[in-house]
């Protein structure tokens, strides 16, 4: 199906929104305050910029609400958006348990190996999330109008770009 690389590509963007702040310790990618100047489309909106979140549920409300927003979700979409929007809080609070466990092990008794375990079981985490929120995503975005699917590449696009920039 045409669609359906658009749709993982979407959905791995989307889950990288979940769970960045646990991959990056709570840090917040820096998104842009201008929309970017080569291939923008007045159809595309930048993700809009939000007040610092305090805690990490906050953090993922934001990234729901902001993603909600640029991917102009209509009443019609409401129902599988919220399947995405599940998902993207069940990602992240699992994230967090394994966070938590990692912060919280005994690193002195760790040897090279029980490290490497950790984070194993840490990625292995983040691609069954990912699976998760690919397969709700795609629902969504499957149905969505042509014009909307436009707009929903460009917004994965730009993050895509946005935080590959942030990377050193």
């Amino acid at each position: 199906m045409a669609s359906r690389p658009h749709a993982t590509h979407l959905a791995a963007a989307a889950v990288g929104l979940t769970f960045l702040p646990w991959l990056a310790l709570a840090q917040t990618a820096p998104v842009p305050s201008t929309p970017p100047a080569a291939n923008s489309s007045p159809l595309i909106r930048p993700m809009p910029s939000a007040p610092e979140p305090q805690t990490r549920t906050e953090t993922v409300e934001l990234r729901i609400e902001s993603l909600h927003a640029s991917l102009q979700i209509t009443p019609a979409q409401e129902s599988r958006w919220d399947r995405v929007a599940k998902v993207m809080r069940d990602n992240a609070a699992d994230m967090e348990k394994h966070a938590i466990e990692r912060v919280n092990a005994d690193k002195g008794a760790m040897t090279a190996l029980d490290s490497l375990h950790s984070y194993q079981h840490f990625a292995e985490a983040h691609v069954s999330g990912l699976k998760r929120l690919t397969k709700a995503f795609e629902e969504l975005y499957e149905k969505m109008p042509a014009v909307q699917r436009k707009v929903a590449d460009g917004v994965f696009q730009n993050f895509s770009r946005d935080t590959s920039s942030t990377r050193s």
